[in-house]
């Protein structure tokens, strides 16, 4: 598979369709369901954007609720999808003490450095033993932030000094090799040439608009309000 190949949901599954549809989108219960399925995104290298959204909306009408690891996760899911505009919309949905966590500060960090092309940083502060926690859950990582970079890197440049390709890449010797290799680019001894390969065309699940009667969210909200005193 060529690293521009991200690999995306192919089918949800139809219990988490009917948990992110119409009312049920806002129904707590579904919560454990919709963080296990982020999960088994993770370990498969999917990604699907509506899922992931109705988590943080549940934690917006449910804040006691919200896992922070789970936060996190979803955060740098969608550092993989840059340049989408994924990371900011996940943020605007935090609460201002969530934004204000260590760890949602440090990914954000890690997303200034990718959309201002400063590569070689990104990799630096990724090294930081901060992100191997916050990120070991998300199989391919590091491939699917090369295949954003790759991206860039295809649309700027037709070829690139090798010293520098191995620091935006991370990739030593052999493993630019093998990486160029995939995408059909040729390595010299200096350079290493950007052939015009394809780029995979292949669209993310989109924001569907949320058609939902305001009386329905009210009862939810105040059935989850009488449910918290209850406790």
């Amino acid at each position: 598979m060529s690293p521009l190949a991200t690999s995306l949901v192919c089918e949800r599954p139809d219990s988490i369709q009917e948990m992110i549809s119409g009312v049920e989108r806002y129904n707590p219960d579904n919560l454990p369901f919709l963080e296990e399925y982020l999960g088994a995104q993770c370990k498969k290298g999917q990604y699907d954007i509506l899922a992931n959204t109705a988590i943080l909306e549940l934690y917006q009408f449910n804040p006691t609720l919200i896992n922070m690891t789970v936060v996190t996760t979803i955060l740098g899911k969608a550092l993989t999808a840059l340049p989408d505009a994924d990371f900011n919309m996940f943020l605007s949905l935090l609460s201002s003490p969530v934004a204000s966590e260590s760890t949602v500060c440090a990914l954000v960090k890690l997303q200034e450095k990718l959309e201002e092309c400063r590569y070689e940083e990104f990799w630096a502060l990724r090294s930081n033993p901060t992100f191997a926690e916050v990120l070991a859950d998300i199989e391919g990582f590091d491939d699917a932030i090369r295949g954003v970079i790759t991206h860039s890197l295809l649309i700027s440049f037709q070829s690139l000094p090798k010293d520098i390709a191995i620091k935006y890449l991370n990739l030593k010797d052999k493993a630019l090799e093998a990486y160029a290799s995939t995408l059909g680019w040729v390595i010299t001894d200096c350079d290493v040439k950007i052939s015009n390969t394809p780029l995979v065309a292949e669209s993310k699940p989109g924001l569907i608009r949320q058609q939902i009667l305001l009386e329905q969210v009210t009862q939810l909200i105040s059935q989850s309000a009488r449910q918290e005193k209850m406790i």
